[in-house]
């Protein structure tokens, strides 16, 4: 039976239409009051923790009381003056981002939201790429290179990498290592110098250049310290550390494993543990680095050759950020 409300007719069809957008979509009356979120829209609130129905007749305000005040600022101005808004933000609790929108409406404001972290690493996955091939394409100095791949690894997807390279003997030298945090640095280049890891280890770098096969660890648990541990002592030194994943490529030449480079989530502000994805990034980025040695991509052929040689010796780098 059609409703004899004109009014309810039409709120019941924009509901309808709303709720098939693939958007989070909620109405705020002219006050800031919850008046209607689409099915979208009560997921996202349920997965911060707020029940959708509990909001309605709530301020924005009340609820989201941790918005950004650029964020508040246009959202007020869309109420004010009717002017559109449209921002991205980051939701650390959902490790998501999305991108908002928001409308005048006759009653008050509606906005959409619209989970675009697909999107959002992808972007960042190709600029790290883009960046890395540049900074091996710029110099024939592959320590400054690597050195440069190093910090562009914390900059887009690790808290902490390191890059070792295979000598003749069997064994490998550290060539850089870089962290997000000086403190973190100091206490990895320790943990080197004082229990390297030998040649024949099952794990770790050793093993990923002997046996050119990358490896994968996430999340790391108490048990895995355990037994990667030479020591109680060493092992209290991984803990502080408070390591939460790790990926090691291999750095595979035409003939023979040259190298590995290693990636690491630690730290008590750690980015999310590592995923399938971020092992796709980390094997494409060590297949840039051999590209330009292995094929002479932007390097005279002639050269080649040379360009590892620094490498045979033992050098180490250890690379601190600077201070914004």
């Amino acid at each position: 039976m059609a409703s004899s409300d004109p009014g309810s007719s039409r709120r019941a069809s924009l509901a309808a239409i709303l709720d098939n957008l693939p958007d989070a979509a909620t109405a705020f009356d002219s006050g800031w009051r919850y008046i209607y979120t689409n099915r979208l829209g009560a997921d996202l609130l349920r997965a911060t923790g707020r029940d959708p129905d509990a909001v309605m007749g709530r301020t924005l305000w009340e609820v989201a009381d941790n918005l950004e005040p650029g964020v508040r600022a246009d959202l007020e101005r869309t109420m004010a003056q009717s002017t559109p808004a449209q921002f991205q933000s980051y939701h650390a609790a959902l490790d998501r981002w999305y991108e908002t929108r928001a409308a005048r409406t006759v009653d008050g404001v509606l906005v959409l939201s619209r989970d675009i972290t697909d999107w959002k690493r992808s972007e960042a996955e190709r600029t790290f790429l883009t960046e890395a091939s540049e900074a091996l394409h710029s110099t024939l100095d592959y320590r400054q290179t690597l050195e440069t791949v190093a910090q562009l690894a914390i900059k887009w997807l690790a808290d902490g990498s390191s890059i070792d390279i295979a000598r003749p003997d069997g064994g490998s030298d550290r060539v850089a290592t870089a962290s997000r945090e000086p403190g973190t640095a100091i206490m990895a280049a320790e943990l080197e110098r004082r229990w390297p890891l030998a040649a024949d280890s099952p794990h770790g770098h050793p093993h990923v250049i002997r046996t050119g096969q990358p490896e994968f660890v996430s999340p790391i648990t108490d048990d895995i310290l355990r037994t990667v541990s030479q020591s109680e002592e060493h092992y209290q030194h991984f803990r502080q550390l408070e390591m939460r994943s790790v990926m090691t490529l291999p750095l595979m030449g035409r003939e023979r494993v040259l190298g590995a480079i290693t990636f690491v989530a630690l730290g008590p502000e750690a980015r999310k543990p590592f995923t399938e994805r971020d092992m796709a990034v980390a094997q494409e980025l060590a297949r840039v680095v051999i590209r330009v040695r292995d094929t002479g991509s932007g390097i005279p052929r002639e050269k080649l050759e040379a360009v590892f040689e620094p490498f045979v010796q033992r050098t180490f780098s250890l690379i601190i950020p600077r201070a914004e």
